[in-house]
């Protein structure tokens, strides 16, 4: 079942990529893609992150952790920003995690 849904996740994000690609160079007037066509791709990934933050959030609040997993998320929300470096992000929101965690 984990194997369906990693498989179903690439195909959503390889057709969210691929989508926009083709529907430009198809266009035999080069006229502009859709408002909803430039938006598919970030409002997947968006999708995406939430259903992977949502449950881990709510596990935090049940648990009593709701402050490091808030000081991981800002820690790598503010990576991100400052270098839009993913592999960074994920640095300092396990840091940022550590150090919430402690207090």
């Amino acid at each position: 079942m984990l194997w369906l849904a990693v498989a179903l996740i690439g195909v959503a994000t390889l057709l969210a990529r691929l989508l926009p690609l083709l529907w430009r160079n198809g266009a035999k007037d080069q006229a502009r893609a859709p408002a909803w066509l430039d938006a598919l791709g970030p409002c997947l990934l968006t999708a995406m992150g939430v259903a992977v933050l949502l449950p881990e959030g709510i596990e935090a609040l049940t648990t009593g952790q709701l402050l490091a997993f808030l000081g991981g998320v800002a820690a790598a929300a503010a990576a991100m920003a400052w270098r839009r470096d993913p592999g960074l992000a994920a640095i300092a929101g396990v840091a940022g995690w550590w150090l919430a965690s402690g207090i």
